[in-house]
Order: C-alpha cells, then structure tokens, then sequence
C-alpha cells in the first residue's frame, strides 16, 4: 500500500485564496467523506470542477474508498463530457452544488460535494489504479490513461534526486487538475509533503498574484503562459527554484527572454501516458541544448526508432520510443499498438544528438504529404513567425483531392497585412512545395487550458473558406 501521507510534516499545507489548511486537516476531512452511494455503480468517479480546495479533499475521499478518480473539465459541453464517461462506462459524477442539476442527464449517480455522506474507510493499494486521465484530444476523441500510485510514486522517485525536491517546497498548481501536468503536481506535493498552493483560474494576472502572494518554489507552465509572463515583464519571486516548461515547442527568443527576466528554466518533456514528465534539461545549466527536451531521467530509457522498430543512431530522426517505471499498462476500452514490451510509441518525431539530448521534430499526425513530399509544418511556421508583423501561426494539412493534403497556415497578426505580398515573400524564402496554398488570417489561435492548438477547429475554417 502506498501511504502518501508519510512524508508529509506537521507544517505541510494548503494555500487557497486567503485560507490555509494543514494537510492533516484534508487527510482527516476526507477519511470522513463516503461514497457508499457510488460503490454498486463502478469503480470510476468522475470530479468536475475548478482546481480548489474542494477537489483535493474529495480526490482523496475517492482513494479512500476504494474508487478510481476521473477528473474532466469543468469548460466542456455536457455532450462531450457523457461522450467521455461512456467511453469508460463511467456512471457516477461528483460536482458542484450549483451546477448539478446541468448534469443530471450525463451520468448515471450525480452528487453534489455538499451531499456526500460521512464514513471511514482506507483502500489504496500500491498497483492500484490511482486516476483516469483523458489525453487532450486536439486532433483525435480524447482516450482515458490509467495511471496507477505505482506509477506515480516511480514518477517521483526518477525526479526528485535532479531537482532536489524536498518538504520545503512549495508547489504551485498552475495547471489544471483534469491534465496530467496539473495532477502531478498534487502528487508531487503530497509524495515530497510539500506545500500546495492554488490559483482561481490559469489567466496570467491570476498566476502572477498566486506568484507574489505564495511565494512558490517550483512552478509548472505552458509556452502560452509563459508568453504572458514574459509580455508583462514578470520577474521570479525569491523562493522561486524552477520553472517547468513542457506542454509543447517553445520558441528560441521565448525561452531566452525569461531567463534574462530570470526564471530558472527548466524544458521537460512527457505526456499523459508517461505520468508526466521523462526528461528535462535546465538551460541555465545547458545554455546550448536550450531547443533541446533534455536527458530522460534515472530508470527512464528513450528510444528512436524507424517505422519497423529498429532502434536508430544518433542524429538520425524517428520515432520515440518511452519505456518506464511511470508508464501506464494502456488505453481503457482502446485496443491501441502504441504499448508493448517495446514500451510506449509516442508518435512524436525527434532524435538523440550526440550528448544524449532529446530534441523533438514534430507529431506523426501532424506530418504534412502534399504531393508525395513529406512536409514538416514546423519549418514553415518558424518562417511565418519570423515576419515582424506575425503574432503566431499554425501550419496544417487539409484534405485534398488532387494533392492528396494542400499546406495551410493559419496566421494571427499584430497589424493588417497583404495576403499576395505575403505569400510572394514566402516565395522567396520557401521551396514551392512547402508555401501554403491557403492563408487565414485571423484574431487569435484557438487553444485549449493547455496551451495545445485545436487544429481540428483550424480545419474546420478552411472548409468553410
């Protein structure tokens, strides 16, 4: 059985708005909380609500009583949400009071957190399912992760000894509880008995009063966020020790902007399905490997191999190929290839330099065929992004007869432009075969919590143009 509470010390807690909780206080407020009612209808418990104080207590409330929790978010429409939770055969649905009867119709068992009645009981054993996860979704129909404390625990030991984590910590949750890079974050806190500190919402002006008013030692960020940081000229607070970056590619100027603000960056890269994190690299330490995602960590192996599984040498681009402790046992109710005795396959594109560093190309299902030329979309969009007058762009691949995809690019700007000298400057500087054929220019990228871009919204605009 995995005690996550055996680190934890008489001053670990909870910083929520102007309330500070002790850690001892949630375990003993959640060993009183019964999910008796939910017990004949499955394992699974969904949680819909924002990061507070609430959803910490009633995640432990779930472990306690033997129940796998399943947190989704709170901004989707409830179609979406009752597609998701039957996905899984999930039934029962722990939310808000005031929002409940919005969800009568999604599952089966629908209670408030006020409604759960008072018992005691204890069941969370180590190979135990501790969370179901569903993996973002921007391209495909999110799938459910399981991620187990074995996983979790195996997550924290391969991180603790590069970053010195310790009790002393103060761990900002800077990132939604229903994505893995939020959910780790209570996990990390609760297996160091570190401090957790929580924000209202992921706007910068919320993240920057957490900052000032916590004092966190260790923050975790999507480029999106740190863009805002950078933007308002945020410098670090004096506890500040790391700042994680992962969620996507950042940019060169980007990373090197807040570092000179002086935020200890730390580039890392992972997914859901590896319960986070498996590589890092700081670029204080590493200046040069700064478009780099780092060396995997101890007990952590990354692969790359061609489309027949050969592992390739260095240098050389292929797949990536993840094997570790943290690693989920697979998709609930998904028969997928991506896992085996080989490990997990990513479907992420990079290589190995020769120093042993990470660095990501880019996803498979964003690989452009246009015309029987592979199409990297990234190389196109460092261009686009180059031009002074360019906020962000996303390059994509639409459907097509003739070219089978035609090379898109969705461009957000910061003054009015002209589409032809546009595209003849791109000329320029492009191979034909790689300048977009159609050019949106629009008022803002979509983008979930996560900073992901919605790309199946993005094609969507160009079937209607």
């Amino acid at each position: 059985m995995l005690n996550i509470f055996e680190n934890i010390n008489p001053t670990s807690k909870i910083n929520f708005e102007d309330r500070v909780i002790p850690l001892f206080k949630i375990k003993e407020e959640s060993e009183s909380i019964s999910l008796s009612q939910f017990q004949s209808d499955g394992n699974y418990v969904s949680i819909i609500t924002k990061n507070s104080y609430s959803f910490v207590k009633h995640l432990l409330a779930v472990w306690n009583n033997g129940l796998i929790p399943v947190p989704i978010n709170h901004q989707l429409k409830n179609v979406q949400v009752k597609e998701m939770l039957g996905s899984i055969n999930c039934s029962n649905l722990i939310v808000d009071s005031d929002v409940k009867q919005n969800y009568t119709s999604v599952c089966k068992t629908v209670l408030s957190f006020e409604e759960l009645e008072k018992s005691n009981s204890i069941n969370n054993k180590y190979n135990n399912t501790a969370v179901v996860l569903f993996t973002s979704g921007s391209t495909s129909f999110p799938k459910a992760v399981p991620l187990s404390f074995y996983n979790f625990d195996e997550h924290y030991k391969s991180i603790k000894s590069r970053f010195n984590l310790s009790k002393e910590d103060n761990w900002l949750a800077s990132l939604p509880f229903y994505h893995i890079g939020g959910f780790a974050i209570i996990m990390r806190a609760l297996l160091s008995g570190a401090d957790l500190s929580l924000v209202n919402s992921y706007k910068t002006g919320e993240i920057i009063s957490a900052v000032n008013k916590f004092n966190p030692s260790h923050i975790s960020l999507v480029p999106t966020q740190l863009f805002e940081i950078v933007n308002n000229h945020i410098k670090p607070n004096t506890n500040h020790k790391a700042l994680f970056l992962g969620g996507g590619p950042s940019n060169y100027n980007l990373v090197n902007a807040a570092i000179e603000l002086g935020w200890n960056i730390i580039k890392v890269y992972g997914s859901t399905e590896t319960c986070s994190m498996v590589s890092s690299v700081s670029i204080k330490d590493y200046p040069a490997k700064i478009n780099s995602s780092g060396k995997a960590f101890d007990q952590n192996e990354i692969i790359i191999v061609d489309d027949k599984m050969n592992p390739l040498s260095k240098n050389q681009i292929g797949e990536i190929v993840i094997k570790s402790n943290s690693l989920s046992s697979g998709y609930i109710n998904n028969e997928n290839n991506q896992f085996g005795s080989f490990g997990f396959l990513t479907k992420d594109f990079g290589y190995i330099d020769d120093d042993g560093f990470l660095h990501i190309e880019m996803r498979r299902e964003d690989l452009i065929v246009t015309g029987g030329e592979n199409v990297n979309p990234f190389e196109i969009e460092n261009v686009i992004k180059n031009f002074n007058f360019v906020e962000d762009s996303v390059v994509i691949g639409v459907d097509d007869v003739k070219w089978g995809q035609i090379i898109c690019a969705v461009v957000q700007t910061k003054s009015d432009v002209n589409i032809n000298d546009f595209i003849k400057d791109l000329k320029s500087i492009l191979p034909s075969f790689q300048v977009p054929k159609q050019i949106i220019i629009v008022d803002s990228i979509p983008r979930n919590e996560m900073g992901k871009v919605k790309r199946n919204d993005l094609k969507k605009l160009f079937m209607k143009s």
